[in-house]
């Protein structure tokens, strides 16, 4: 009898155990789909912990309305890039679409977003750093809802890739830290997004500060490191030619860009890296492009060329908004 009443309470025990388990996850599933800690997954209802561009640039840019006419495409360089000014010189609607870290990759997806949606600008002023010609164009950001948009008929496989993160110890970390930082208070963001996608809370550092962030650039992620070949990539070239074609189909126009650096920036790649060369490289194809595309295209890599000043920079490679005004005056010149 002993034996006979002990099989029921091993398969009551299994079953309350697969019970509290399912509940478990399915607990953790929604903390974190909810939460929403990495900022990937689109609730909005909680600041996520990191600031994610892409995700953030994208609902904001399906937020606006009318559709923009005209949208900045472009890594944190082109952050300064304000969309009121090109509304100005050509009274049309403008976004600024650049996110943090960005590869040529970024760039392609967001176009192809904007088709998916209907909502395809007719010109895109394209930031195309000489660094981001030599690498691959793929972004430093993890799959966001950007996903959404480029595959809305994704497979369950592909559901379940993109949703792994909820499952993980890392990310229910992350929405308990969220959660905590709500109760405690947490600091003002370093800076945030406006509705046009023009960055928001950057302060003027200094001249002191500020000449000291161009030398812990230098020696660091902008060094002449990032132009040891002057082979341009064919990753990046051949999504830029994506790119292109995109825009042409959809009766666009496009606007390229090679931002500046800092004087002494210059100074050091001119002198210690192949960066003339792979310049020359690349302004030789965007001149190519431009006999088949509806193409026109500016070299700003050095503070001569546009009117700009030393002190128009925040690091190596960050102009200021003041230093983009003047790169949009040359380039939108003939766009009022």
């Amino acid at each position: 009898m002993a034996a006979g009443h002990e099989r029921p309470s091993a398969v009551s025990f299994l079953r309350g155990l697969a019970a509290r388990s399912v509940f478990l996850l399915a607990a953790t599933v929604g903390l974190n789909l909810l939460v929403d800690p990495l900022g990937v997954y689109g609730s909005r209802l909680f600041e996520p912990i990191v600031l994610r561009t892409r995700g953030a640039k994208l609902y904001l840019y399906e937020q606006t309305r009318p559709a923009p006419a005209i949208v900045i495409l472009g890594s944190s360089r082109s952050f300064s890039v304000d969309p009121q000014y090109v509304e100005a010189k050509t009274s049309r609607k403008a976004f600024n679409a650049a996110v943090g870290g960005a590869g040529i990759r970024d760039y392609l997806e967001f176009a192809r977003c904007f088709a998916a949606r209907g909502s395809f600008p007719s010109l895109l002023i394209v930031a195309v750093g000489v660094e981001q010609a030599l690498s691959p164009g793929r972004t430093f950001e993890r799959n966001d809802l950007m996903e959404d948009c480029l595959h809305p008929q994704s497979t369950l496989s592909d559901r379940v890739q993109a949703y792994r993160g909820l499952f993980t110890l890392e990310e229910t970390w992350a929405s308990l830290r969220v959660l905590g930082l709500e109760v405690t208070g947490r600091p003002a963001p370093a800076y945030s997004f406006g509705r046009d996608g023009m960055i928001r809370g950057l302060g003027t550092p200094s001249p002191r500060l500020r000449d000291q962030d161009v030398s812990d650039s230098l020696a660091a992620a902008w060094g002449p490191g990032n132009f040891t070949h002057d082979r341009l990539s064919p990753e990046s070239i051949g999504q830029i030619r994506q790119l292109l074609d995109l825009c042409r189909d959809r009766g666009a126009r496009v606007i390229v860009y090679l931002p500046p650096y800092h004087p002494r920036a210059v100074t050091l790649y001119l002198r210690e890296s192949q960066f003339a060369s792979a310049r020359s490289h690349l302004l030789e194809q965007l001149a190519s492009w431009a006999t088949e595309y509806p193409l026109r295209f500016y070299d700003f890599t050095e503070v001569g060329l546009f009117g700009g000043r030393e002190e128009m920079f925040d690091d190596a490679s960050h102009p200021t908004t003041d230093a983009d005004r003047l790169m949009l005056d040359i380039m939108l010149a003939d766009e009022a």
